[in-house]
């Protein structure tokens, strides 16, 4: 399983990542900082050190630039107030 962590350093705001994927792929959010993919090879686990929202969204979810891809877009909200790191951490377990 590989791991790959983002680091984000701000004081306030919100990040915005889609995460490819079509409308019949699972998407569950097991808790307010872990939501998990399933895909067809695979599930990609999103985790994260500040809570994450899945936008709502008319169709669950939105069309890419890429023509033709979906995506689920994610909220990672930055803490108020406080300064330090926002860790998102996506890996696929088998």
């Amino acid at each position: 399983m590989k791991r790959r962590d983002f680091i984000i350093r701000a004081s306030l705001g919100s990040l915005v990542f889609p995460i490819i994927s079509p409308r019949g792929e699972k998407v569950t959010q097991a808790s307010p900082r872990h939501i998990e993919v399933e895909k067809p090879e695979g599930k990609v686990v999103i985790e994260s050190n500040v809570n994450l929202i899945i936008k709502e969204t008319e169709k669950s979810r939105v069309f890419n630039m890429v023509p033709g891809a979906e995506a689920i877009p994610i909220i990672a909200w930055f803490p108020q107030g406080k300064s330090g790191d926002v860790v998102l951490n996506i890996h696929v377990k088998d």
